[in-house]
Protein backbone atom coordinates (compact mmCIF):
# COMPACT_ATOMS: atom_id res chain seq x y z
CA UNK A 1 0.00 0.00 0.00
CA UNK A 2 1.01 3.60 -0.49
CA UNK A 3 0.09 7.04 0.81
CA UNK A 4 0.93 10.17 -1.17
CA UNK A 5 1.18 13.60 0.46
CA UNK A 6 1.76 16.63 -1.75
CA UNK A 7 2.75 20.04 -0.41
CA UNK A 8 1.19 22.48 -2.88
CA UNK A 9 3.55 25.23 -1.67
CA UNK A 10 6.36 23.63 -3.67
CA UNK A 11 6.73 24.99 -7.21
CA UNK A 12 6.99 21.65 -9.02
CA UNK A 13 3.71 20.25 -7.65
CA UNK A 14 1.10 20.25 -10.41
CA UNK A 15 -1.32 17.78 -12.01
CA UNK A 16 1.45 16.26 -14.15
CA UNK A 17 3.65 15.65 -11.10
CA UNK A 18 0.79 13.97 -9.22
CA UNK A 19 0.00 11.80 -12.26
CA UNK A 20 3.66 10.82 -12.63
CA UNK A 21 3.72 9.84 -8.95
CA UNK A 22 0.75 7.54 -9.52
CA UNK A 23 2.41 5.99 -12.57
CA UNK A 24 5.62 5.52 -10.58
CA UNK A 25 3.70 3.66 -7.87
CA UNK A 26 2.07 1.47 -10.53
CA UNK A 27 5.45 0.69 -12.12
CA UNK A 28 6.76 -0.34 -8.70
CA UNK A 29 3.88 -2.84 -8.51
CA UNK A 30 2.19 -1.03 -5.62
CA UNK A 31 -1.29 -2.48 -5.57
CA UNK A 32 -3.16 0.10 -3.52
CA UNK A 33 -2.93 3.82 -2.89
CA UNK A 34 -5.07 4.44 0.15
CA UNK A 35 -4.77 8.20 0.46
CA UNK A 36 -3.71 11.12 -1.66
CA UNK A 37 -3.42 14.17 0.57
CA UNK A 38 -2.52 17.76 -0.22
CA UNK A 39 -1.33 20.66 1.90
CA UNK A 40 -3.04 23.82 0.66
CA UNK A 41 -1.12 26.83 -0.64
CA UNK A 42 -2.86 29.26 1.71
CA UNK A 43 -1.49 27.37 4.71
CA UNK A 44 -4.93 26.78 6.20
CA UNK A 45 -5.15 23.92 8.62
CA UNK A 46 -7.97 22.72 10.81
CA UNK A 47 -7.55 23.64 14.45
CA UNK A 48 -8.24 20.96 17.03
CA UNK A 49 -11.34 22.75 18.33
CA UNK A 50 -12.83 23.00 14.81
CA UNK A 51 -13.36 19.26 14.54
CA UNK A 52 -16.25 17.88 16.57
CA UNK A 53 -14.52 14.55 17.15
CA UNK A 54 -11.28 16.29 18.27
CA UNK A 55 -12.93 18.91 20.50
CA UNK A 56 -12.91 16.70 23.60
Amino acid sequence: SYELIFNLNMEKINAKYIFESLVDAWEKKIKTIYYIRTIQKDGSTAEKNECVSCAN
